[in-house]
């Protein structure tokens, strides 16, 4: 989910040659008196915006010392004035010479700060000089002048979570200047503890686990709190990210003690089904990586957290455990209470036993508006990680090959029905026959991006569907019912930055490459015209729940999904509505799959059973001949 991948935007924005500290007088009677940001010009489509940025404000505690692997504290900070012109460091992670990013950020354990871009005027570009001047007044050099008066009318507000297998990533990296701008919204993106450092666990309170998410929780807390001192509107606040940062948002709409911090929802490209994506093994995975820190693995807990303990934060870093189940992540967040008391795939899919108190307090996920969607070949994400924990890398051959094709599909199902996989040969058999042309099978190119494609039925785009549709459901039971749309985003051309870096052979728009969209950190005429459909729809949605909203009149409307009206927007170089977002692949997958594995199940049960009184009695075995015989020309008519 974002993991071993090369981040190729590096959103460098174009700034005209303005740029004066701003300060900003807090109001209320704690922390700091006054903020002192940035006040820059910015320009997207020949468009300047002026927009200020308060950047490395810390929301919590320094998770370091004896605060390592512990729940966050809440920042506290007294100094009468705080500079917030620079970016603070960002959490100690994986570095490597393909993230720029990253790679131009300081790292430390103390990382818990949040960035916040706030929108100020839209001018022509004769008028951005004069405007600096007015909103910083008699601003004099350092950190003294007058106040910014920001507008009377509070504005919408985006807190951006950031994806990255819940390994890498943080919020430096994703300047919220052009979105703010553009779409007249306040921008927030943090950082949260990734790696051990932000997952590990043992399932007591030793090390409690879950400490990147409880990050996160706190930063919500922070936005509730404080977003007003910077003209934000605390009641009317989206929770959105990508990848690893789509599964945490839908996790806290899904979960009403943290539900209550934000009013909308856009996860992009990840989703909290399947199972898998969320650990139930947190010690495990802990263990893993202890052991190849070299630490004793047979003691205590306690000596376990010690020895973790006395690592440096680069090592504990570097030290990805291995992945604990198919298909799975080397790290996950873990189902534990009381953050995560149910795994919340169950309660997408309804597969969980729940007292009506629980099920009043999960329609409440339907009282908020959702805005969720996929890119249409995320699946590139899991071949990457497939790849990575495999070595296939190492090989002289990176292709998937048949072998592993089958082990793959195999290994899906494995981790439900826990079989043999000689049990699925017709099983594997026919998801290979719907997804590969054997025409071209020996094609390594062409087998790759149809595995791409049947990865992304699987891991994104049934899971997304599944998360809107039970986002109906849900609003079906509840008087304020929540907006909900859907969206596929599908570049009008392949990445020539990733099919050099990463697969030659890609065809298609892998995953997080709707960010430089998002963000506005495009160039390309046409990709600026897609950038902004797309931020134009968003902020919509933040401000109002409905992307139709404001200035989108040129624009395709935008239909409201429901189960028996599934349209979708479909962006590219155009958007435009259309129906049925994996409608045939939710049928192969969750009905025509289940039901022919019942069938065999119940064939060869019969078989067996047949067998046995063969032996048992020699008089039945004609009786038990044709038995066989019945069992084997139903299989065969299952698969014609």
């Amino acid at each position: 989910m974002g993991g071993y991948r090369l981040h190729i935007f590096g959103l460098c924005l174009v700034l005209a040659n303005i740029s004066q500290a701003v300060k900003l007088v807090k109001t209320n009677v704690t922390g700091p008196t006054t903020y002192i940001g940035q006040a820059d010009t910015v320009r997207f489509d020949q468009t300047d915006y002026v927009i200020a940025r308060f950047l490395g404000i810390p929301f919590a505690k320094p998770p370091i010392g004896e605060r390592r692997f512990q729940k966050p504290e809440p920042a506290v900070v007294t100094d009468t004035m705080y500079d917030a012109r620079r970016f603070k460091s960002i959490c100690v992670q994986m570095s490597k010479p393909s993230s720029p990013c990253v790679s131009r950020q300081t790292m430390s354990e103390d990382c818990l700060y949040v960035n916040v871009y706030v929108p100020l005027s839209k001018l022509a570009p004769t008028d951005v000089a004069g405007d600096i001047t007015a909103i910083n007044g008699s601003l004099t050099t350092g950190l003294t002048g007058s106040a910014l008066l920001l507008p009377a009318e509070k504005k919408a507000v985006f807190v951006y979570i950031f994806g990255g297998a819940w390994i890498e990533g943080n919020g430096n990296c994703y300047d919220g200047s052009v979105l703010a701008g553009l779409g007249d919204v306040i921008v927030v993106t943090f950082n949260y503890r990734v790696g051990l450092l932000g997952f590990a666990a043992t399932e007591d309170d030793v090390i409690p686990g879950n400490a990147g998410l409880w990050d996160q929780i706190l930063a919500l807390q922070w936005v509730k709190d404080n977003i007003g001192i910077f003209g934000g509107d605390s009641g009317c606040v989206t929770v959105g990210g990508t990848s690893a940062g789509s599964i945490s948002s839908l996790t806290f709409g899904l979960l009403p003690d943290y539900g209550q911090l934000f009013q909308r929802m856009i996860p992009m490209s990840g989703s909290v089904c399947p199972m898998k994506y969320i650990s139930t093994t947190g010690y495990g995975t802990t263990l893993s990586g202890a052991q190849k820190l070299g630490c004793d693995t047979r003691g205590s807990k306690q000596d376990i957290k010690s020895c973790l303990m006395n690592q440096t934060a680069q090592s504990l870093a570097y030290a990805i455990p291995e992945i604990q189940v198919p298909f799975g992540l080397p790290i996950a967040t873990v189902v534990e209470a009381p953050l995560i008391p149910t795994h919340p795939c169950e309660l997408i899919t309804g597969d969980v036993g729940m007292d009506q108190t629980k099920q009043q307090a999960l329609n409440k996920f339907g009282q908020k508006d959702l805005l969720i969607g996929i890119v249409s070949e995320d699946g590139e994400s899991s071949y990457q990680i497939w790849s990575f924990v495999n070595h296939i890398n190492k090989t002289a051959n990176p292709f998937i090959s048949m072998e592993i094709l089958t082990q793959m599909i195999f290994d899906f199902f494995a981790s439900k029905y826990n079989e043999n996989i000689n049990d699925y040969k017709y099983i594997i058999d026919t998801a290979i026959d719907r997804y590969l042309d054997w025409a071209t099978v020996k094609d390594d190119a062409e087998r790759s991006n149809q595995v791409v494609a049947l990865l992304t039925d699987l891991f994104f785009k049934l899971p997304t569907v599944d998360a809107i549709r039970a986002h109906e459901q849900r609003a079906s039971n509840v008087t304020s019912r929540g907006k909900r749309y859907l969206y596929r985003l599908k570049w009008p051309r392949t990445s020539a930055l990733y099919q050099q870096y990463i697969y030659k052979w890609f065809e298609g728009s892998e995953h997080d490459s709707d960010i430089v969209y998002v963000f506005g950190d495009v160039t390309d005429q046409v990709d600026v015209a897609i950038s902004k459909v797309i931020m134009t729809y968003w902020t919509n949605f933040i401000k109002t729940g409905n992307p139709n909203n404001g200035s989108v009149n040129s624009l395709t409307k935008w239909d409201e999904y429901s189960v028996n009206n599934p349209c979708y927007m479909d962006i590219s170089s155009t958007a435009e509505l259309k129906m049925g977002l994996g409608e045939d692949s939710r049928h192969f997958w969750n009905e025509l799959i289940p039901n022919l594995k019942s069938q065999l199940d119940s064939r060869f049960k019969v078989g067996a059973e047949t067998v046995k009184d063969c032996s048992r009695n020699r008089a039945g075995g004609r009786r038990s001949f044709q038995t066989l015989v019945l069992a084997a020309i139903s299989v065969v008519w299952l698969l014609v």
